[in-house]
């Protein structure tokens, strides 16, 4: 969820810095990055992860199918210059309980995917100013749990996100973004219930309820080249006003998150 969050705001500001290259225009650009961060295990976890990450990146600017810094991944199904409906992704990355001090004994958390309907607003006029963005992604998304052997529901999520980009010159883009997460019940019960078979004297029973998770807010720099992006994110993971902060496997109200990394864009189609 957080590490999905850093890499949402870095793709958004490469996206966004790379639609300012010579080559803005293309349907399709593709190439391939490195990210380098420490990420929480989950809202409310007091221990992260350092992770080298290898990944692809494209861009894909068609009329229905985008992948672009005006929403990420998604099929489009209305839009306009000013908003658009749309089907889209989200997910999260696995938890092995022998990483995690509070879930020791306990089944692994397994990889979440989302995907659900959402509406992109743009409350800026991308007519009025190219060098400053403003807009607020609204999804609501069905969750799936998957160890690629077995998959099941897992709730339905709503987290919306406003998110801004500002083109300092055309070497520099700033990015930032806040993003609220709430989850149904069953969804906040994989993350946070005890079950009583795993209760300890030192980890009770736990049954969690539906509500809020984690607010998230994020800052990202990116100087962008023609081919070449290096960036730098930062972000606060702020659990304080979760619905579970009572729950035993609930250890630490916030969080830091950062990531480094740089993409090379190397093919293009028009």
């Amino acid at each position: 969820m957080f590490f999905r969050f850093i890499l949402l705001s870095l793709f958004y500001s490469n996206c966004f810095a790379q639609s300012f290259g010579v080559d803005s225009e293309a349907l399709l650009e593709a190439g391939a990055g490195v990210v380098y961060g420490s990420v929480p295990h989950y809202p409310g976890s007091d221990q992260s992860n350092t992770l080298i990450v290898p990944f692809p990146v494209l861009i894909y600017r068609g009329e229905r199918l985008r992948i672009d810094e005006d929403g990420g991944a998604r099929t489009r199904f209305l839009y306009s210059d000013r908003f658009e409906l749309n089907l889209s992704v989200g997910g999260s990355l696995p938890v092995s309980t022998k990483d995690n001090r509070a879930r020791t004994g306990m089944a692994k958390l397994d990889t979440i995917v989302e995907i659900g309907p959402g509406l992109i607003i743009h409350l800026v006029d991308k007519k009025l100013t190219e060098k400053f963005r403003l807009s607020l992604n609204i999804p609501i998304r069905q969750a799936i749990s998957s160890d690629l052997k077995y998959t099941k529901a897992r709730g339905q999520t709503f987290n919306p996100l406003l998110y801004s980009f500002y083109l300092l010159n055309k070497n520099f883009t700033i990015f930032s973004a806040i993003s609220g997460f709430w989850a149904s019940k069953e969804y906040n019960r994989y993350l946070y219930d005890v079950d009583s078979k795993y209760a300890t004297p030192s980890r009770p029973a736990y049954l969690a309820k539906s509500g809020h998770v984690v607010m998230n807010y994020a800052a990202a720099v990116v100087y962008n080249l023609e081919k070449l992006s290096v960036f730098s994110a930062i972000s606060l993971n702020d659990a304080s006003r979760s619905s579970n902060r009572f729950s035993p496997l609930f250890v630490k109200a916030r969080n830091i998150g950062y990531a480094v990394g740089f993409t090379y864009y190397f093919y293009k189609i028009y």
